[in-house]
């Protein structure tokens, strides 16, 4: 094959290449996670993607992961930029995480992928006899495995599969005497595979006991208890008899003679005869793609009329079981459902009947007449995400520290952020099976890389353009900046390669010259600005990225302190003690005293009305203005938020009195800490154009009750396309107020003049 990491770790996940070199699962999933982190996709180094057609460079192979990895022993891998670009070692650039400490680890990861390579450029040898075949074949499989003690039946298959290439020899017997014939490995492939896919497995004695799985052919007819016959349908079985020419019995039978649907006949016979206790006999009595019905195969029709002739009373019939496909129906519950000609409507999953109570709403009622048994056997169905438990004892004492950046995913995603900081739930990792299934490289960059590439370049470039005061200078180098950033990632592999790289290279660079174009305007105003700061920093917001260190000024705040509003409940005072925590890039002050504020983006959009990037900038200026120090430094001319989009800068004029923030970042803090689950509220969703909900464009003075369940109601058609699970799982309310809840949520960021671009 490619050698690439799905069946390099398909190898790595057999029992007895573990038992081998003495690896558990766990040191698999970080070599895995390994693997995707270093961008290894298939091919060891650049020889093999020669040889395999590819390019003879060293990107995606397993080759640079491994020296990545090994150098970050020595190297520490690179933060920052210099002036002579990304720090690497000969076009390697190291890598390492919290699992790259272990050197154990690492040396055995390296070991079993540089053995398994040298063992694979051994099968790929050509002009082998069958003999030589066999002498590699064994010495690869002892290099590389070896059976554990749990799997004793793999003896036998090693064994079976070594007579089978002891045959091998015989292919040097067909041809001359003292010809050795070189047999190519697609051959040998191919032998192998047939030999061991003709081996039987089992557990346990065959036909002895547990649950004997097999196609109906003769038995020897051993007695069962229960006998399951599936696929009766009509069409199926018997069968139809063999009508080629070549088959002498049509043209004149004899005794002995026997056809196809005959001997099938005597099987189910022989079958029948078996059965001790009970018989169910199944097939498929709907044809979905022909919308028809279809019936059993004659022999059971025989069988049924046996039954009612020879059996059953004068005039009772064969009662046919109909068994409906979904495990949660109600028909399981049904009274008549176990009776004394049958027990098959017997259906013992507990996640069957919770969902036959939830699809009928049924589950409160259920909870209230259920037993304290039952409610400790379904309590698993039931997760608790209404963060009613009690916080940690410690957190009364310390204040509540929320970030920035939290602030403004909860106005994006109020139920989402609220899982994430109460009860701690986040997106599911991706299992090791879909890490190794990713075995091709990209053809484009794709977010969030596609991101970094655009604003990156940006952003050292505008750092190199106010260091130097030389407008000229930086913009020519804005090309420069960009394809050290792009060549940076190359090195990592995280980019395409050959064509594919030099055409998304341009596409990229053409949207950054695009940005930068667009932001001339802006950055002679920041030229011109009596004061610019790189950052301002209110507390230490850890989660977020500090910018480089820039001659530029920088300003920091300590962090706001806010008693807010204890909506759940638990403190005895009913405040709670709350430290903010923001930053906010790129500031600066025109002559007239007002402050601005510029975000990059780098979206196509072109907004008539301020979207989602201006919450964060305006959030900062409301903690700017709710702090003592922080609101002289900020004084009461306003906050102009410049968002650079692709083709368009924006920029929207704030200005509000301290009483006003200090009041909405209390409301939205307590509204963050409360632990009860949040109303549906997403702030794209709620000012989305497309539908009636857009609360900014809503006075006060013209709510009523018709447009508050008009809000709701189109609130409620939205959440029906929501497709994230977490938020599905945790049900969020649709209050009847949601209008008012929204308007004194987003109103504020709406309440703006169009500054000058």
């Amino acid at each position: 094959g490619r050698f690439s990491r799905a069946e390099v770790f398909d190898l790595m996940l057999n029992p007895c290449f573990m038992s081998r070199w003495k690896i558990e699962s766990d040191d698999i999933q970080v070599w895995v996670n390994w693997t995707e982190a270093l961008n290894i996709f298939h091919a060891f180094d650049s020889e093999s993607r020669l040889a395999s057609g590819y390019a003879p460079v060293d990107s995606y192979t397993w080759k640079q992961g491994l020296e990545r990895l090994r150098l970050s022993r020595i190297m520490a891998a690179p933060t920052a930029v210099d002036p002579a670009g990304f720090a690497h070692y000969r076009q390697r650039v190291p890598y390492s995480d919290v699992n790259s400490g272990d050197a154990g680890l690492v040396e055995k990861y390296c070991t079993v992928i540089e053995a398994l390579h040298h063992q694979v450029k051994r099968l790929k040898q050509t002009g082998l006899s069958g003999r030589q075949w066999r002498q590699v074949l064994v010495e690869v499989c002892d290099q590389l495995l070896d059976i554990p003690p749990d799997y004793g039946g793999e003896g036998a298959v090693r064994q079976a599969m070594i007579t089978a290439l002891d045959r091998l020899e015989l292919y040097e017997c067909l041809l001359e005497k003292g010809a050795r014939p070189a047999l190519p490995v697609e051959l040998i492939r191919e032998f192998v595979r047939s030999n061991l896919g003709a081996l039987s497995g089992g557990h346990g004695n065959y036909l002895t006991g547990g649950v004997t799985v097999s196609a109906l052919q003769p038995m020897r007819p051993i007695p069962f208890r229960i006998v399951y016959v599936l696929g009766m349908e009509e069409g199926h079985f018997p069968g139809t008899a063999d009508q080629s020419s070549l088959d002498l019995r049509l043209s004149g039978r004899r005794i002995g003679d026997i056809s196809l649907p005959e001997r099938n006949c005597y099987l189910f016979l022989e079958m029948l005869l078996s059965v001790q206790e009970k018989l169910y006999i199944s097939y498929v009595a709907r044809d979905l793609q022909k919308d028809r019905v279809r019936q059993p195969c004659s022999v059971v029709n025989q069988l049924k009329r046996y039954i009612e002739q020879e059996i059953l009373a004068d005039g009772q019939s064969f009662q046919v079981l109909e068994v409906p496909l979904a495990g949660s129906s109600d028909r399981y519950l049904d009274p008549t459902a176990l009776n004394e000609w049958s027990d098959a409507l017997v259906n013992y999953a507990l996640t069957d009947r919770v969902a036959f109570y939830r699809i009928r709403r049924l589950w409160e009622a259920f909870k209230q007449q259920a037993s304290g048994e039952d409610l400790e056997r379904i309590a698993r169905f039931e997760p608790n995400l209404s963060f009613e438990s009690a916080p940690p004892e410690f957190e009364h004492h310390k204040p509540a520290t929320i970030t920035l950046r939290q602030l403004q995913k909860y106005l994006e995603h109020p139920v989402r952020q609220k899982l994430q900081r109460h009860l701690g739930l986040y997106d599911e990792d991706e299992t090791l099976e879909d890490l190794v299934l990713r075995e091709d490289e990209p053809f484009f960059a794709e977010f969030p890389l596609d991101y970094r590439l655009k604003m990156d370049p940006i952003r050292q470039w505008m750092d190199s353009l106010f260091i130097a005061r030389d407008a000229d200078t930086a913009q020519s180098g804005i090309e420069t900046v960009y394809h050290r950033v792009y060549d940076a990632c190359q090195r990592m592999s995280q980019t395409p390669e050959g064509a594919f790289a030099e055409i998304d290279r341009q596409e990229l660079m053409d949207q950054v010259s695009q940005v930068v174009e667009t932001l001339q305007p802006v950055l002679e105003q920041m030229q011109s600005a009596a004061e610019l700061l790189r950052v301002v920093s209110v507390g230490d917001p850890a989660e977020e990225p500090m910018p480089p260190e820039s001659p530029l000024g920088q300003k920091r705040f300590e962090p706001l302190q806010l008693a807010v509003p204890d909506l759940g409940g638990d403190s005895e005072t009913g405040l709670l003690a709350v430290e903010l925590h923001g930053r906010l890039p790129w500031m600066w002050r025109a002559a007239d005293g007002s402050w601005h504020a510029l975000v990059l983006t780098g979206s196509g959009r072109k907004p008539r009305e301020p979207d989602k990037y201006v919450l964060g900038p305006v959030l900062f200026y409301l903690i700017c203005l709710a702090g003592d120090e922080s609101r002289q430094w900020i004084g009461p001319a306003g906050l102009t938020v410049h968002i650079v989009y692709r083709e368009a800068v924006k920029a929207w004029a704030y200005r509000f009195d301290p009483e006003t923030a200090e009041a909405y970042l209390a409301e939205l803090a307590a509204n963050l800490l409360n632990p009860s689950i949040a109303a549906w509220l997403p702030f794209e969703v709620v000012t989305n154009r497309k539908r009636s909900v857009v609360p900014q464009n809503t006075a006060e003075k013209d709510v009523d009750d018709h447009l508050r369940a008009q809000f709701a109601a189109d609130l409620r058609d939205a959440y029906d396309d929501e497709e994230d699970y977490l938020i599905r799982i945790a049900r969020p309310s649709i209050p009847p107020d949601a209008l008012d809840k929204a308007c004194r949520r987003f109103k504020l960021f709406f309440d703006c003049r169009k500054g000058a671009k």
